[in-house]
């Protein structure tokens, strides 16, 4: 199931952009840990409870830059259409990236459908951070 969460580095990234989700995990040091779960006190706020019984939190919830939140793909990838209008779709070993003022750019040559939605993400965080 961890493959479904975005790498640490990223996520931090991500939280330096702007993106400020509820997020059903956190990453503490690096380490990711569920919310739901195991919640363990620390210098962060508690995470809110939600219907269902799951927890969450927002990277707002939190001023330590060790921490934030740990969102899966496919809410990033809907974050990045949302909020920067930029659409993309993975397949097993490429993806395409488009936006309205770009045409469609196809990228290919992955090993697998995890490095392919990795490189897809990279790409999309690279693209934003250069149209600032």
């Amino acid at each position: 199931m961890n493959q479904e969460f975005v790498p640490f580095e990223e996520s931090l990234e991500l939280k330096k952009m702007g993106f400020d989700e509820l997020c059903f995990g956190y990453y503490s040091n690096g380490q990711i840990t569920n919310v739901d779960l195991n919640w363990v006190s620390t210098s962060i706020n508690p995470p809110t409870l939600i219907d269902g019984g799951f927890y969450t939190m927002k990277n707002s919830d939190t001023k330590n830059e060790l921490f934030c939140t740990a969102p899966i793909y496919s809410q990033v990838f809907k974050w990045f259409m949302e909020t920067h209008k930029i659409d993309s779709s993975v397949m097993e070993r490429k993806f395409v990236i488009e936006s309205d003022m770009d045409l469609p750019k196809w990228f290919n040559g992955f090993k697998n459908y995890d490095e392919t939605k990795l490189g897809c993400l990279r790409q999309l965080i690279k693209k934003v951070k250069k149209n600032g």
